[in-house]
């Protein structure tokens, strides 16, 4: 195995491991989005939790998780992880310039979350670089 294979498979491997346990905790428990001031106060709303948070982020977990063992899908893995993880940390950084300072537990979200953009960008990069 390559040493840029090794580093594409953990990053995948961490971010799906991630999305799996959020979507699922998310799932199953849509009111634990309290710890970031977000209420669900009816069917619709837990629904549309269990949905968003909850079935997406499962489904990006699931699909990172096959990346990781299959090479052909690896460089589209990354890709997926780098959006995602890049677009929330952006609508953070949105909100922050619009809403003012966030709670420590968005604070930490953002932190794990742009690792991850961070630590999938860095990989595609080794293998574009492995492959020239």
């Amino acid at each position: 195995m390559e040493p840029y294979d090794l580093v594409t498979r953990v990053a995948l491997a961490l971010a799906a491991l991630g999305f799996v346990a959020f979507g699922a905790v998310l799932l199953v428990a849509p009111t634990l989005l309290a710890v970031v001031d977000v209420g669900v106060p009816s069917a619709a709303a837990r629904s549309d939790v269990r949905a968003v948070y909850g079935g997406v982020e499962l489904g990006l977990g699931l699909f990172l998780g096959a990346c990781v063992s299959r090479p052909t899908w690896h460089h589209a893995g990354l890709a997926a992880q780098c959006l995602a993880l890049g677009g929330a940390v952006a609508g953070r950084l949105v909100s922050l310039v619009l809403d003012g300072g966030p709670n420590r537990v968005s604070l930490v979200f953002l932190a794990v979350e742009a690792a991850g953009a961070v630590l999938a960008l860095a990989a595609l990069r080794v293998r574009s670089r492995a492959a020239s």
